[in-house]
């Protein structure tokens, strides 16, 4: 069933360490050379070889996520700084001031805008009523 030296999309998702979905759109995009082969369940693609290219950037890429370093958080002080806090709180109701200032303003245009199409279409007839005059 399985031909030697080919790989099934798990086994080469765990090799290069991607995911399988990855490993199709490399099926797909011409990345990884491959056959479908059938079998009880339906077809399934198997990989014939791994190109040392993508090999060297699942290392790198391994290597990369290894050298991330956790930096632990520091301990919150027991005494909050009550002079930051109140700055803090300034700064935000200034900010929320402001952006409701401009949703007032936005708001307004929008009245305005919308005003003339509304009296056009209280003064708009249809055309049978100013053909024949009625109200």
């Amino acid at each position: 069933m399985d031909k030697p030296g080919t790989y099934s999309i798990t086994e080469a998702a765990e090799l290069l360490k991607l995911s399988p979905k990855t490993i199709r759109r490399y099926i797909k995009a011409g990345k990884l050379p491959s056959t479908k082969v059938p079998t009880k369940f339906g077809d399934e693609y198997r990989i014939t070889e791994i190109p040392q290219a993508l090999k060297e950037e699942a290392d790198v890429q391994a290597e990369s996520q290894s050298k991330v370093e956790i930096v632990p958080v520091a301990q919150p002080s027991s005494t909050l700084d009550a002079q930051f806090l109140y700055q803090e709180n300034m700064r935000l109701m200034a900010q929320l001031g402001a952006a409701t200032e401009r949703l007032r303003q936005m708001e307004d245009k929008l009245k305005l805008l919308e005003a003339p199409k509304e009296e056009a279409a209280a003064v708009h007839r249809p055309w049978w009523k100013r053909l024949f005059g009625r109200a």
